[in-house]
C-alpha cells in the first residue's frame, strides 16, 4: 500500500495542478475573446484528445510497461505544458493552444495506466480504501484547484500558472518510480492480450440491446447538459463577479459532489433504481435551471451545490443498472464504448451551447432581458438563458423518456 500512496501523491499533485492550469485559461481566453463559444473551445481542447484517446490509452497499458506509460505520459504533459506557457509569454495563442492539446493527448494514457496498476500494487483487502482515494484525487480538480487558481492568478502570471502545472506532472512522473518494473502478466503475451487494443468491440453489443441503448441515451443527455453547462457557467460568474468568485463557486458547487458520493457510499441500490434514475436527471435539470435563474453569484453556487450533488446519484444508478444487464466477460470493452460515447456528447455540449447562445439566444433576449434581471450586459442575460434553456431542455427529455413504456418495461425483457 505504500508503493500506491507515493503514486497516489503524484496524481493528486499533477490533478490539482491540471485544474489550476485550465481554470486560468478559462479565464484568460474569457478576458481575451468575451466570448462563451471561445471559452467552450478552451475547454474542448483542453480534455477532447484525453477523452477520445482513452480507449487506446487503456490497451496501451495493458500492452507496454505500466511504468514506462505513466513515466513517458507525465513527461509528455508537462512538455506540453512548457509549449503553452512559451506562448502565453509570447501572446501566441495557436501555440498556446497547441501545448494545452499535446498535453490533454499525453493525458490519456495516465488514467488508464493508473486505474490498472492499481490491482498491482494493492492487495485485494485494500481496494476500496485505494479506489476512495482515486476519487478523491479525481474531485481535488474541482475541490482545491478552482479557489487554489483564483488565488494565484491575483499574484501570477498565466505563464506562471502553467508552469506550476509543468512541474506537478513532473513530481508524478516522478512518483512513478513506484511501479514495480515488471508487472507478473508481462512477457507472456497471448492471443487475449493481442487483442486488446479493439477499443471499438463492444459497439455491437451496445447496439443490439434496447434497454442498453435507452441508457445511454440517458448518460448521454446527463452528460451533455453537464458539457453546457460547464461552458456557459465561467462566462457567466466571470461577467458577474470575476475570477476569484468564480473560483469559490466552482469550489462550492463540487462540494455537493463529495457529500453525495459519502451518502450512496452507505446506501445499496434496489428495485427503486430505474424510477430514481429519472428522479436525478430531472434533479440535475432543475439545478442547470436555478442556475440560468440565478442573479448573483451566491445564489449560482447553491444550485451548482444542487447540479453537482445530482450527478454521483445519476451515475451511481445508471452504473448499477448496466452491470445487471451487461454480461461480466463482456464488460471491460462495453464499459470503453460506452465512456467513450458519454463524453463525446459532453463534448459536444461544451462546443454548441457558446455558440448557441451567441448566436440564437442571445438576439432572442434582446437588450432589456428578463423582467426582474439586474445582470449587467446583453451577453450575461444570454448566458443566463442558455443555462435555463439546456435546463428545462433536460427536464423535458426526462418527462419523454419516463413517459416511454419501451424504456420501463418491454426494454428490459
Amino acid at each position: 500500500m505504500r508503493r500506491f500512496i507515493l503514486l497516489w501523491s503524484g496524481l493528486l499533485i499533477s490533478r490539482i495542478g491540471s485544474g489550476v492550469s485550465v481554470f486560468a485559461l478559462g479565464v484568460h481566453i474569457f478576458d481575451q475573446t468575451g466570448s462563451s463559444g471561445s471559452y467552450g473551445l478552451m475547454l474542448f481542447a483542453a480534455f477532447a484528445p484525453s477523452f477520445l484517446l482513452a480507449p487506446v490509452g487503456g490497451a496501451a497499458a495493458d500492452r507496454r510497461s505500466r511504468r514506462h506509460v505513466l513515466i513517458l505520459s507525465n513527461a509528455a504533459s508537462a512538455a506540453g505544458m512548457v509549449l503553452a506557457c512559451a506562448g502565453a509569454l509570447a501572446s501566441l495563442r495557436w501555440l498556446l493552444m497547441t501545448g494545452v492539446v499535446a498535453s490533454s493527448l499525453a493525458s490519456a494514457f495516465q488514467g488508464p495506466a493508473f486505474k490498472a496498476v492499481l490491482s498491482d500494487l494493492v492487495e485485494p483487502e485494500d481496494y476500496r480504501r485505494a479506489s476512495a482515494l482515486m476519487q478523491l484525487a479525481e474531485a481535488s480538480r474541482f475541490l482545491v484547484a478552482p479557489a487554489l487558481a483564483a488565488l494565484l492568478m491575483t499574484h501570477l502570471s498565466l505563464a506562471a500558472v502553467l508552469v506550476i502545472d509543468s512541474a506537478s506532472f513532473v513530481a508524478a512522473a516522478l512518483s512513478a518510480v513506484a511501479v514495480p518494473r515488471r508487472r507478473p502478466d508481462e512477457g507472456a503475451p497471448g492471443p487475449d492480450r493481442r487483442r486488446i487494443g479493439s477499443p471499438f468491440e463492444g459497439m455491437a453489443d451496445l447496439a443490439s440491446n434496447p434497454g442498453i441503448r435507452r441508457l445511454i441515451l440517458a448518460a448521454s443527455a446527463a452528460t451533455f447538459a453537464a458539457g453546457a453547462t460547464q461552458a456557459l457557467l465561467g462566462p457567466l460568474v466571470l461577467g458577474m463577479a470575476g475570477p476569484q468568485s468564480l473560483g469559490w463557486v466552482q469550489s462550492v458547487s463540487a462540494c455537493g459532489m463529495l457529500g453525495s458520493s459519502i451518502l450512496l457510499a452507505g446506501k445499496g441500490g434496489g428495485a427503486g433504481e430505474e424510477k430514481d434514475l429519472y428522479r436525478s436527471l430531472a434533479v440535475m435539470g432543475f439545478f442547470i435551471l436555478g442556475i440560468g435563474l440565478s442573479p448573483n453569484a451566491a445564489t449560482v453556487a447553491g444550485a451548482g451545490f444542487g447540479l453537482f450533488a445530482s450527478l454521483p446519484a445519476i451515475n451511481t444508478r445508471l452504473e448499477t443498472m448496466l452491470r445487471l444487464r451487461i454480461s461480466g466477460d463482456r464488460q471491460g470493452r462495453l464499459w470503453g464504448t460506452l465512456s467513450l460515447v458519454t463524453q463525446v456528447a459532453m463534448l459536444i455540449g461544451l462546443v454548441s451551447a457558446g455558440f448557441i447562445t451567441e448566436g440564437v439566444i442571445e438576439p432572442m433576449v434582446g437588450s432589456g432581458g428578463p423582467p426582474g434581471y439586474a445582470l449587467p450586459s446583453n451577453r450575461l442575460q444570454g448566458e443566463s438563458m442558455g443555462l435555463a434553456f439546456f435546463g428545462g431542455l433536460l427536464l423535458i427529455f426526462t418527462v419523454s423518456l419516463r413517459s416511454t413504456s419501451r424504456f420501463r418495461s418491454a426494454a428490459w425483457k
